[in-house]
């Protein structure tokens, strides 16, 4: 039975769709999705009456009479409908048939904007954005979209565009983020995720009720800024995109379990429910992979948006889930190495997260120099700085509760004057700095404690038979955002250097 409608509600059944014609319209800059008038004098029929004209497909003509989609097929607008037969529609879920929003969006996920023939339309597989927001693929070599297959005659044109009857129902799924939403697979990797939803201000949209009289800010209603977020979409990756493909790993209880455990040491916070929560955060950032993975003869690595080897086979794979934006995959066992998710930090010499101690009254700020062996093709000096002594302080980010080893590479290919020092022999120190803060927008910063004794002087002398130099170590209790200073050993000396390195120790 289809679900009556009272035709004054039909449109509001629309979800946007006006504001999607419009926007859509707007944005085709594709041959394919520009507006294409048929050449054919005897057409007279839009798609509706084409459709409606049809008994094989009376149920679908009366689904878009529920939905409003009627109204629009009449418009002299150009659509291609994908129309299923009442066959295929015999067995159509009654929920969709409830539910107003879930049958507009089964109706609108039938109807792309533009015409899309398959007589010599080419060999190529589409992916076309529906009404629904959701991409399917049109296969023109084998008359297919998705898995439905075309009736004959496979093109049946009207004066606004292009119907093609199929033997299947256009199911909507559900994109990956929707899928770990409503699942009740893997509560507690999926209930970790879900947990960072929640509502956040958002000053664009809100309300300004006044001006605050002493900062001159504007005061808003907050009530009318707060918006849903979940802060693994924004920082991670906004696994709801419809127009990207992913894959991504869900892990069943045990092995979260089994994860969590093992990372914990590591991710230390001194505080037992902060510790647990940035352990999971660092799982949970690694699950997710660009494109869709082949499920049957699977990689024995993936490789995650961090550059992290989760490691991967057939036997793992306890199921597989094929959604509107990729797929998800249940593991049952991902035992991922620790040197592999705790990693090694490089800081690179020329990046621009540094702070330089100079003189300001002529001294220099330094040079990057571009050297075609250095780490990323450039290395950093610092000389004639005027300043006893000069220094270099770069921002390391987190380390993890770890004992590191610390590396440096640094070059002397000019003999220690390359604008102009007082010593033709390069030393400097390697320590870590204590940020305190920020006065007038400059950084601040306190005790300085070396990572080893004395100065190191820096003997190589070219790339190419330049190696790393051990310079110390040191454990970190606790995870910690640090910065590091490289100190040159007197007034005006030199310093130079192409990279830092951090490897961490596992005891």
């Amino acid at each position: 039975m289809i679900m009556n409608i009272r035709k004054e509600h039909k449109l509001s059944c629309l979800i946007g769709i006006p504001v999607l014609i419009s926007m859509i319209c707007l944005s085709c800059k594709d041959p394919w999705d520009e507006y294409v008038k048929l050449n054919d004098d005897t057409l007279t029929e839009n798609l509706m009456e084409v459709i409606s004209n049809d008994p094989d497909l009376s149920t679908f003509s009366g689904l878009l009479e529920e939905t409003g989609w009627d109204e629009m097929l009449v418009l002299p607008q150009m659509y291609t409908v994908w129309a299923p037969t009442n066959d295929a529609l015999s067995n159509l879920d009654e929920n969709y048939l409830t539910d107003p929003v879930k049958l507009n969006l089964l109706v609108a996920h039938h109807i792309v904007y533009s015409r899309y023939p398959y007589t010599n339309a080419g060999q190529e597989i589409i992916k076309l954005k529906m009404y629904s927001g959701k991409n399917l693929l049109l296969d023109l070599q084998n008359l297919k979209i998705e898995d439905a297959s075309l009736h004959d005659p496979v093109d049946v044109p009207a004066v606004n565009g292009m119907l093609h009857v199929i033997d299947k129902v256009l199911i909507p799924k559900n994109n990956i983020w929707d899928f770990i939403e409503i699942t009740a697979l893997c509560p507690l990797h999926t209930g970790y995720m879900n947990s960072l939803t929640g509502e956040v201000f958002d000053p664009d949209i809100a309300t300004q009720t006044g001006v605050d009289p002493v900062t001159g800010l504007p005061v808003y209603d907050t009530a009318t800024g707060m918006v849903w977020n979940n802060s693994y979409i924004n920082q991670i990756r906004d696994l709801s995109n419809e127009d990207s493909l992913f894959t991504v790993v869900l892990l069943k209880d045990n092995v979260f379990e089994q994860e969590v455990e093992k990372l914990k040491p590591y991710y230390n916070l001194d505080n037992e429910l902060r510790t647990d929560s940035l352990t999971k955060w660092n799982i949970c950032k690694d699950i997710v992979f660009s494109g869709i993975v082949d499920t049957i003869h699977p990689p024995d690595t993936l490789i995650s948006l961090f550059g992290v080897k989760i490691p991967l086979s057939a036997g793992a794979i306890e199921q597989t889930y094929s959604l509107s934006n990729g797929i998800v995959m249940v593991l049952s066992n991902c035992d991922v190495r620790l040197q592999d998710r705790i990693q090694p930090i490089i800081i690179e010499a020329e990046d621009d997260e540094k702070y330089i101690v100079y003189n300001p009254g002529g001294g220099r700020k330094g040079y990057t120099r571009q050297k075609e062996l250095a780490s990323g093709g450039y290395d950093f000096v610092l000389d004639y700085h005027l300043a006893n002594p000069g220094a270099i302080r770069y921002h390391v980010g987190y380390v993890n509760s770890v004992r590191y080893h610390f590396y440096w590479k640094a070059v002397d290919d000019f003999n220690g004057r390359y604008y102009g020092a007082e010593v033709d022999t390069i030393e400097q120190r390697l320590g870590e700095v204590q940020f305190t803060g920020y006065l007038n927008d400059i950084p601040t910063f306190g005790t300085l404690s070396p990572l080893h004794a004395g100065y190191i002087q820096v003997t190589d002398t070219a790339y190419e038979t330049s190696g790393e130099v051990y310079i110390g170590e040191k454990l970190y209790v606790t995870c910690k955002d640090i910065w590091l200073q490289l100190t040159g050993s007197g007034n005006n000396t030199t310093i130079t250097l192409d990279y830092i390195k951090l490897i961490p120790v596992f005891e």
